[in-house]
């Protein structure tokens, strides 16, 4: 929620998209592996998507402030892979993966 409320409110997408960053930092820090990572990505995205339809239908008109305006496609695909791929940033790799890393040497 905290990054929804933080990128809704800055109109600027490299903003939005240190935002996305910096929160997924703070939220992976303490556990998570790759697989936890990548499927928190997924519901960030479908979260921002649901509240991006909820708003628009709220307001009365379309409302991109999460995902970015059709208008500048290449800045929206980037938002869309920001929401998924940056929890997959700070991914920590689980105790069973470096169990077998060691035996694969």
């Amino acid at each position: 929620m905290l990054a929804a409320l933080l990128v809704a409110a800055v109109p600027f997408a490299a903003a939005k998209v240190a935002i996305i960053v910096a929160v997924a930092f703070a939220y992976m820090t303490r556990r998570h592996t790759l697989y936890h990572a990548l499927t928190i990505g997924a519901t960030w995205l479908v979260l921002a998507v649901v509240v991006e339809l909820a708003m628009s239908t709220h307001l009365h008109h379309a409302w991109f402030a999460l995902l970015g305006t059709p208008a500048h496609p290449a800045v929206r695909v980037v938002l869309l892979l920001t929401w998924v791929a940056a929890p997959a940033l700070f991914a920590r790799e689980s105790a069973v993966d470096a169990g077998h890393r060691r035996a694969d040497r």
